[in-house]
């Protein structure tokens, strides 16, 4: 009898042991299962921010190509339909911007529009996501057909106890964007040397040598707004400036 209720007892405690394993591996693999889920909204998110840090940057290099180099127009300008037009050349004055200028002109764009973009993050804070968004800065940097940029954008993702930082952005823009500048440097330089004249012939040349097609508008009868087409796409790539000259000098 007594070696009999020994055995029950062995038996009690490997049974009593099973369940508690089992209970274990159900606790490690729905935490394992959560951690997993986790991941994959951190993916989520961080693609999320991604396509915006890609579609905000597209936008300005856009954007800015139209309104010759700017996002915030400086004056001598004319305002034309929606978008401010730079004035490149005053009849004997150069406002011609420099790259840096240009470059920091795509930077304002995102550090306005990246934010607004990031909105929709409330969309993961139904489900238990919260945020804390540090200071955007970075970079933008012109290259031969494409405009690269690097972003810093502290952004703490909290879900539970678990936090996570993502910080590190980047996109490249391929664009003709600086094929717009060079042949509008092109032109203005031309301007220089042959003083107030408008130079159709040449703006021509030019246009037909780098594959690209121009149009022109006048504006109160000394004004011409210069438009270059640089692709024939849907949305046409186009780059704007306005050249200004004298009364008959």
């Amino acid at each position: 009898m007594e070696k009999r209720g020994k055995k029950g007892q062995v038996a009690v405690f490997v049974i009593v042991g099973i369940l508690i394993f089992v209970a274990i591996a159900i606790l490690f693999f729905i935490k394992t299962g959560d951690k997993k889920t986790q991941d994959l909204e951190i993916d989520s998110i961080k693609s999320y921010i991604d396509s915006c840090v890609e579609s905000v940057s597209r936008e300005g290099v856009y954007l800015i190509a139209m309104q010759g180099g700017y996002f915030e127009v400086p004056n001598p300008k004319e305002e034309y339909s929606y978008i401010e037009i730079p004035i490149y050349w005053d009849t004997k004055k150069d406002y011609f911007p420099d790259k840096e200028v240009v470059e920091e002109e795509i930077m304002k764009y995102i550090q306005l529009a990246l934010p607004i973009c990031l909105d929709e993050f409330k969309d993961f804070e139904d489900s238990g996501f919260s945020f804390e968004i540090g200071n955007l800065d970075g970079s933008a940097t012109f290259k031969k057909d494409v405009m690269k940029i690097k972003l810093n954008y502290p952004i703490s993702v909290k879900k539970g106890d678990a936090t996570v930082i993502l910080e590190d952005f980047s996109t490249d823009v391929y664009s003709d964007l600086n094929k717009g500048y060079e042949i509008s440097r092109l032109i203005i330089e031309e301007h220089k040397k042959k003083g107030n004249n408008f130079l159709l012939g040449y703006i021509t040349n030019l246009a037909y040598e780098n594959g690209i097609k121009f149009e022109t508008m006048n504006f109160n009868d000394n004004e011409v707004l210069i438009t270059l087409i640089l692709d024939e796409e849907e949305i046409h790539f186009i780059y704007s400036f306005i050249i200004k000259y004298g009364d008959g000098e």
